[in-house]
């Protein structure tokens, strides 16, 4: 009926690690400090789910990494108009 798969331990690390990420991620009071380890968080979930061949968290954790480039993309150029204008 069930199936139980076994995969290597090691391959359960990269997701607590991946999840230490996220969850220190929203730590930081610096919105783009957040993205960008959210952004090392999510890649590492996408890692993690090709290793354990879970297509659901690579797909999700990919779209969260281009949404993620796209908001980390408008904070740099918020963060550069800034410095411009005194």
């Amino acid at each position: 009926m069930f199936q139980i798969q076994l995969i290597p331990w090691y391959f359960e690390w990269v997701g607590v690690v991946a999840s230490l990420f996220i969850f220190t991620s929203f730590i930081f009071n610096s919105r783009l400090r957040l993205l960008i380890i959210n952004f090392i968080g999510s890649a590492m979930f996408v890692i993690y789910g090709v290793l354990i061949g879970s297509p659901s968290t690579f797909v999700l954790n990919l779209a969260i990494i281009i949404l993620q480039l796209i908001k980390i993309r408008k904070e740099g150029k918020l963060k550069k108009n800034s410095l411009k204008d005194p």
